[in-house]
């Protein structure tokens, strides 16, 4: 026969058990993340390692930087250690140094003083990775792959590969303008030339350059950052050639000019006369200035 009595003390017994085991089971859920801290705090110290780079290919001579990054796994602080690049070529230089010393860490740490150096072209990628080292920890990085290229061959103003032989200002050119040395560097196409001008001591340091050649004489327009409506330098002159020193040298002259639509006149031997008395159509003269360039000119076997 069915017990009623005996099926309720099962029921108290069960309802006995669930009240004995609800109240640790709710303090657990109620203390979990103490818990979880408490837990993460018996493991053993550990860390991520990772690299990162701007670009994966450069050319002979260039450099790129390492960006090294440490993120702790768990809560523990990471005592000071070290972190060492290595390359798997020696044409892939690590500088300054290969190691680097790494304070504490409690957080996230980036480190961004090493860089890598093509020294030589190579046929193969090379890998380069970071290795993290602080009391018995030891953890590596992913590595990186990079690609080396030759290094650009240096153009230089030449003959035109034809019959007519055309003189090609191509190249880079040291330059003084005025008493400010600099650098420029032109690309002829046609009879069109482009570029831009470096004067480290000038009051404008650099900027973009258009202009043009017909025959032995350039006329060249230096553009002024943030002026380049209202004022550029306008730089006139010839060139020769110097086959005993191997060059080709510019001369002529510099003048500082700003936009005056009122100014008609048009006067002076442009690029011989380097002084305010010479004058432009819709431009007043601020300011003449000597101008001179050399460059190595590759004159040829057959010339």
């Amino acid at each position: 026969m069915f017990d009623l009595k005996k099926l309720l003390k099962i029921k108290k017994g069960v309802w006995a058990a669930i009240v004995a085991l609800g109240a640790p089971a709710g303090w657990c859920v109620t203390h979990l993340d103490e818990m979880k801290n408490a837990y993460s705090m018996l493991q053993s110290p550990d860390a991520e390692v990772a690299l990162e780079s701007e670009s994966p290919s450069l050319n002979v001579g260039e450099t790129r930087d390492i960006v090294i990054k440490i993120y702790p796994t768990g809560q523990h602080k990471l005592p000071p250690g070290t972190v060492t690049v290595t390359s798997s070529s020696e044409a892939l230089k690590v500088i300054p140094t290969a190691s680097a010393e790494v304070a504490e860490i409690n957080g996230a740490v980036i480190l961004r003083q090493i860089k890598v150096r093509a020294v030589t072209s190579a046929n193969t990628p090379i890998m380069v990775s970071a290795n993290y080292r602080t009391n018995e920890l030891t953890k590596t990085s992913n590595s990186l792959t990079f690609v080396i290229a030759p290094k650009p061959p240096v153009l230089k103003p030449h003959f035109e590969r034809t019959d007519t032989k055309r003189v090609i200002l191509t190249g880079d050119w040291e330059m003084v303008l005025g008493a400010s040395p600099g650098g420029l560097k032109l690309v002829q196409v046609e009879s069109k030339l482009t570029g831009g001008f470096e004067l480290p001591r000038y009051k404008w340091q650099s900027g973009k350059v258009s202009g043009s050649k017909d025959g032995n004489t350039f006329r060249m327009m230096f553009l002024i950052p943030h002026k380049s409506v209202e004022e550029r330098l306008w730089v006139v002159g010839d060139y020769v050639l110097d086959k005993p020193s191997g060059s080709i040298q510019m001369r002529g002259c510099a003048y500082h000019l700003r936009n005056a639509p009122n100014q008609r006149t048009e006067a002076g031997a442009q690029g011989i006369d380097c002084s305010t008395a010479v004058k432009f159509s819709n431009w007043k003269t601020l300011q003449g200035d000597t101008f001179s360039a050399t460059a190595s000119f590759d004159f040829g076997s057959d010339y």
